[in-house]
């Protein structure tokens, strides 16, 4: 006679459940915006970085354009030499 324990049965279910769940909370966007300077020209060649994540940036084009991909949740910095390091929330925003 062969016993089956029930709630090994259910284990693979849990596990798709938790995977499904981080996916949905770490869901990344695409950000997009432009660095320009105090006379509203752009700045070509601006670094933006996600905070804590040294895979994730960009530079920007030669309109001060920039795009990339990353947490709905996090913070970008700024950074260009000659002018003050920034850091921004992206807390969800978008268009």
């Amino acid at each position: 006679m062969e016993i089956k324990n029930k709630k090994w049965e259910r284990l693979p279910l849990l596990v798709m459940l938790l995977f499904c769940v981080s996916a949905i909370s770490a869901q990344k966007i695409t950000i997009s915006g432009k660095v320009t300077d105090e006379m509203k020209d752009p700045v070509i060649g601006a670094t933006v970085s996600v905070k804590g994540d040294n895979t994730a940036g960009t530079i920007t084009d030669l309109d001060g354009n920039y795009f990339l991909e990353a947490d709905s949740k996090s913070t970008l910095v700024f950074s260009f030499i000659g002018y003050e390091t920034q850091e921004i929330s992206v807390n969800g925003k978008h268009k």
